[in-house]
């Protein structure tokens, strides 16, 4: 039967330098999956701030275009009102069905209603004001009286006759007494926001100081308080506390980013960016790492079968010289034995001394050479 081999076992120097070696390679790969997990964040990052922004502009952009409508009806009213005489019935001839039905066909926001307040009295289409109607009582009008001159913006309110959100925009006019008023629903705002879940966010939403849901991608969340719906109680309580900084929070059994700013109207505008395992676990970033880990495989196998011949080498080129060391020893007992002989036979005759010398000499030269 053949002998086994036997099994090589490495010093303490290999095995550390291997395991000096396995740690590097392991704490590449971690280093890789770290650079992979601030990529990730970037992404949400961007792509959260890249969303908020979005609905900030229309958000701006809606409220600009309102304001312009309204600058142009102002125009129309103070020319209405420019001479007194008449002026009460031209304002009741202006405020008709056709000219709200003008005025909404130019407005992209939805402009619901068109009305002025001229001389204690409502001018509106379609709308015949009660016993308990008081101007005095309603904010467009006492607020824009407040400004003076300068566009007044309502809180979102829920329209009594459509369930819808809107808001009011007032003006008063040079006269110092006038208000113009313009109602617009955020429906479009509302499309807006849904559109942009869609894209990717798990929820996008507008809440106002007073904590009313005026917009949300879950449309049956409109019209209501935040404080009544459990997702989102904890993630508005927190942009109140944390007001432009990002934070992570659980919803829905999920990990999402939440990125929030405040309007010049006092509007929060919040964005919940998910975090994306199927981004984190990409083809891409499974290739690589299945890449790190077969080279560090083939360099740790490399480094060991390395390690092992040089110990292998090593432990030959001890053996040799214990080896020979051994017979070093094993020898130089004849040897001085010899040399002893050779001694005593010098001191007899001259052939027999002769021999003795070459011999004395051979001992010598065998003595040097181990």
């Amino acid at each position: 039967m053949a002998d086994k081999k036997k099994r090589v076992f490495l010093s303490t120097k290999y095995r550390w330098f291997l395991t000096a070696v396995a740690l590097l390679f392991a704490s590449l790969i971690v280093m890789y999956w770290l650079e992979i997990g601030k990529s990730e964040q970037k992404r949400i990052e961007a792509e959260g701030q890249m969303r908020l922004s979005s609905i900030a502009s229309s958000v701006t952009n809606s409220m600009y275009r309102s304001e312009c409508l309204l600058d142009s009806v102002v125009m129309q009213v103070q020319q209405l009102i420019a001479t007194p005489s008449g002026a009460k019935h031209r304002l009741t001839r202006y405020f008709c069905k056709e000219t709200l039905e003008d005025i909404s066909s130019r407005s992209e926001n939805g402009c619901m209603n068109a009305y002025a307040a001229y001389q204690n009295k409502l001018y509106i289409s379609d709308f015949i004001p009660g016993e308990n109607f008081v101007l005095e009582e309603r904010s467009w009008y006492v607020d824009a009286r407040k400004r003076m001159g300068k566009v007044n913006i309502t809180e979102p309110y829920v329209d009594a006759n459509t369930g819808q959100i809107c808001y009011s925009i007032s003006k008063m006019l040079s006269d110092g007494s006038t208000v113009v008023g313009l109602d617009f629903s955020m429906s479009g705002l509302q499309d807006y926001i849904r559109k942009m879940s869609e894209g990717g966010a798990s929820a996008c939403f507008i809440v106002n100081d007073s904590g009313m849901i005026m917009g949300h991608s879950q449309t049956e969340y409109v019209g209501l308080s935040y404080r009544d719906i459990a997702g989102s109680r904890e993630i508005v309580n927190m942009v109140f506390s944390l007001y432009g900084q990002s934070f992570s929070v659980k919803m829905d059994g999920q990990t999402v980013d939440v990125f929030s700013d405040k309007t010049n109207y006092g509007w929060y505008l919040i964005v919940c960016v998910p975090h994306n395992s199927d981004s984190l676990f990409s083809a891409k970033n499974l290739r690589g790492t299945l890449i790190m880990f077969v080279l560090s495989a083939l360099i740790f196998i490399a480094l060991f079968r390395a390690c092992k011949k040089c110990f292998v080498a090593e432990r030959a080129v001890r053996a040799k010289n214990e080896y020979l060391k051994k017979i070093g020893i094993d020898l130089r007992k004849p040897l001085s034995k010899i040399s002893s002989r050779a001694k005593l036979l010098e001191d007899e005759q001259e052939e027999k001394k002769e021999n003795a010398e070459m011999i004395g000499a051979a001992v010598k030269q065998m003595d040097q050479m181990l």
